[in-house]
């Protein structure tokens, strides 16, 4: 068929992270909150729950499956935005709650920062969460890796062909998951109007994106 002489044809494989390279079923493996908080834990459980409610995202899921729904139910969530290649954000009462990448944020605590770096090198993902411009917490989150993507992607270097991850998560997350696989090419925190952009396997014959 026309697709599969494409395939063959192809010299760029372009492979996109979550779902694809990985199971693209999160895990929380651990939750960090600030020291330095007048909020309780559990009430900001309650509010990033509440937010991750009105997202369809993977990561929403991961959420909450681990959160149980509170006994008097989550809070009310208006004003809910997406913030592309970022995060998502809500109002709750007189609150702006956020949840996502660090650049949501203006006032992040370094040692938030360092243990983010850290876990992402390792190819977890790192939700910030917190209100304002204030993190109040993040989540570690682990996304196993499918099994045989490293022998995939070694075959297609012995074909003499170009391998490349494609993902909207951090620089330090999808470098993590290129370690694991072998792949040494890699777009990180691309926004789903610039994957577009990058790569269209019915415009250029010598691309395939997967």
């Amino acid at each position: 068929s026309t697709a599969f002489r494409k395939l063959v044809d192809a010299y760029v494989f372009m492979f996109m992270k979550t779902g694809v390279l990985t199971e693209g079923l999160f895990v929380v493996k651990d939750i960090e909150f600030s020291t330095d908080l007048s909020t309780k834990p559990t009430e900001i459980l309650k509010l990033i729950g509440s937010l991750e409610q009105k997202s369809s995202h993977p990561i929403a899921k991961a959420f909450l499956d681990q959160l149980k729904p509170p006994k008097d139910g989550w809070f009310s969530v208006e004003n809910f935005v997406i913030r592309e290649g970022l995060g998502i954000e809500g109002s709750i009462g007189d609150r702006i709650v956020r949840a996502g990448r660090r650049e949501l944020f203006q006032n992040v605590d370094y040692t938030f920062i360092r243990r983010a770096e850290n876990e992402e090198r390792n190819g977890n993902v790192v939700v910030f969460m917190g209100c304002g411009d204030k993190v109040y917490g993040i989540a570690i989150l682990a996304d196993t890796l499918r099994p045989g993507m490293k022998d995939m992607a070694q075959s297609l270097h012995d074909l003499r062909k170009l391998v490349c991850i494609l993902s909207g998560d951090s620089l330090h997350s999808v470098k993590g998951i290129a370690g694991q696989c072998g792949i040494e090419n890699y777009v990180a925190e691309a926004t789903a109007g610039e994957k577009c952009i990058e790569i269209s396997f019915d415009k250029d014959p010598c691309v395939a994106n997967v």
